[in-house]
């Protein structure tokens, strides 16, 4: 295998696990094709994504990302090297994660964990990157079956639930 191969993860499931283990071992990569998220979602989700960044920055930094909820719009500049030396990045973004309740005892352990912080402007935004969020999930979870098949382990005990979330 000298290319990074296509994967329709649509057909027979024992032909594409095999297709994926190849790819795993022989070149460590893969493109997938056939994950059947509907492209109405990702026109949805791009647009959302377009008309929240499209907005002027005062409107963005009302979303700001917080040391106390690692959550938020994340403005250029944000974040400089480890190392103290060079330019600060040239890029801005809006940090989402799992979403776990504000009172989680997760929270105490790690404090990457908590709730989302959700913009209110574009209205929907939420919808649509939770929709977005959760066809991604379901692919993979597909994916983690076949590679927990692959490897002879329990897809269970890495993948408890995939479940919906919705904006809260």
């Amino acid at each position: 295998m000298t290319d990074i191969p296509a994967i329709d993860i649509s057909k027979d499931p024992a032909v594409v696990t095999g297709e994926v283990e190849a790819a795993c071992r022989e070149i460590g990569f893969m493109y997938i094709r056939g994950h059947g998220i509907a492209p109405q979602k990702i026109s949805r989700i791009r647009q959302a994504v377009i008309a929240y960044f499209d907005q002027p920055i005062e409107d963005k930094l009302r979303d700001l990302i917080s040391r106390d909820n690692y959550r938020g719009y994340i403005p250029e500049g944000f974040f400089s090297p480890n190392t103290g030396d060079g330019d600060a990045d040239r890029y801005e973004g809006y940090k989402l994660h799992f979403e776990v309740a504000a009172d989680d005892p997760v929270r105490k352990e790690c404090d990457l964990y908590g709730p989302n912080k959700w913009p209110d402007s574009p209205p929907g935004f939420d919808g649509a990157v939770l929709d977005y969020w959760n066809a991604c999930d379901a692919v993979a979870t597909k994916l983690l079956g076949m590679l927990a098949a692959i490897l002879g382990v329990e897809q269970d005990c890495y993948c408890e639930d995939s479940g919906n979330r919705s904006p809260t």
